[in-house]
């Protein structure tokens, strides 16, 4: 700032004000002190703002809007989970198609995984919906930077396109609907107390609903709509994590079996008519169509998932409470009397019953201590009161 070194100077001395409230603090005479400053240059850069004041510019809204299908498709990848689901997968790969916002989930144990699962994607859903991905947006993360990947999109004819470097903004979509899908996988784990392993089976969930419920961005119509021309149908809609009961077929059971298990609804499977369930004994996963649903009901209670050990009641041994007034030290003597009683409960009842308590008579227990008599007493003439009630024992 060099062409008008009165106001340069109160911008520094002021700690850098910025030039606008300089100007109000000049035009309203709001301190004392300050000189009337004609001009200033506002439009100037001033090298220590940009050192001490730089920040991030506004991010500009996306006017590009995609015109069909699979014109641009968002992706990106989630992970890696502290917990891995019940197929040991811990990363989630995304696939956003711009224009109807309909989503494909894939779940994945490496990173290494990322290529060929977006060859799979790629085969899928062209030949579905029967055109060609032109454009494909991602992060600069290496899973869709490597030559392999560029070469591929190359030959292909797909158009690449990365965000910047720390700009998660860039790939917006993405990053939203990543967002979108585990908000409403925690609501359904932790409303029905569901064990974490059960991410994946929550995601996959969350993306078949959320496809088929109105959207903003698409003129509150939903993507599924948009994809496939049609209304959804929600009928067939439950609560995820909820109880059911899953029908057993009479050649899988015995006569005296029971006809259904106890399972927890866990999905959809879009390549059947059924409704995905899981075992919580065998971990094992079923799709059925004859199943009963209690939604209402949760099959783990709030502490179920948490490590409590349950003692059965033939490892509990029942001992009586005593307070610590009435505790004996192991170490403590025994007394003469109480020696001879235990020995008396032992020894057969007979006619030596009369001898014993002679016995534990003679082994009363005297104290000890030297006893110094009082001055009263130390005359002859006067009785010790102990003298006195010995005469009485005749001991």
């Amino acid at each position: 700032m060099k062409t008008n070194d009165g106001a340069a100077i109160w911008h520094a001395r002021l700690g850098h004000l910025s030039m606008d409230k300089l100007k109000v603090m000049v035009s309203k005479n709001l301190v004392n002190g300050l000189p009337n400053l004609a001009t200033f240059g506002s439009s100037e850069l001033c090298e220590g703002c940009q050192y001490g004041k730089a920040h991030r510019l506004p991010f500009d809204k996306s006017v590009t809007k995609s015109k069909a299908p699979l014109d641009l498709v968002h992706s990106d990848l989630m992970g890696p989970t502290s917990t891995p689901s019940y197929s040991g997968s811990r990363y989630m790969l995304l696939f956003v198609d711009d224009f109807t916002r309909y989503t494909w989930v894939y779940f994945v144990k490496e990173k290494s995984e990322v290529f060929s699962k977006f060859i799979e994607f790629k085969e899928t859903v062209e030949g579905v919906v029967n055109r060609k991905i032109k454009c494909l947006r991602t992060d600069n993360g290496g899973e869709f930077t490597s030559n392999e990947f560029f070469s591929f999109c190359r030959q292909q004819g797909i158009k690449r396109e990365l965000s910047c470097a720390y700009t998660p903004q860039q790939n917006g979509v993405a990053e939203r609907k990543i967002r979108h899908l585990v908000e409403t996988c925690k609501s359904w784990l932790h409303a029905k107390n569901l064990p974490k392993a059960l991410w994946a089976e929550g995601m996959a969930c969350a993306a078949y609903v959320i496809n088929r419920v109105p959207l903003c961005p698409t003129n509150f119509k939903s993507p599924y709509e948009l994809m496939w021309g049609e209304k959804p149908n929600v009928k067939h809609f439950k609560v995820f994590g909820s109880t059911c009961y899953v029908h057993v077929p009479g050649n899988l059971r015995g006569k005296l079996d029971p006809k259904a298990k106890k399972c927890i609804f866990i999905g959809y499977d879009e390549r059947k008519k059924g409704w995905k369930c899981m075992e919580p004994e065998t971990k094992k996963f079923v799709v059925s169509r004859d199943v009963v649903f209690d939604e209402l009901s949760s099959y783990y209670s709030s502490q179920s998932t948490s490590t409590i050990e349950v003692i059965s009641h033939a490892q509990v041994e029942m001992v009586p409470q005593v307070s610590e007034s009435m505790q004996v030290p192991s170490s403590a003597p025994t007394s003469p009397i109480s020696a001879s009683i235990l020995e008396r409960e032992q020894s057969p009842r007979g006619s030596h019953d009369n001898e014993d308590h002679q016995e534990e008579i003679q082994l009363l227990r005297r104290s000890q201590r030297n006893i110094v008599k009082p001055v009263r007493y130390r005359d002859g003439n006067l009785l010790w009161p102990r003298k006195a009630y010995e005469s009485t024992l005749h001991i």
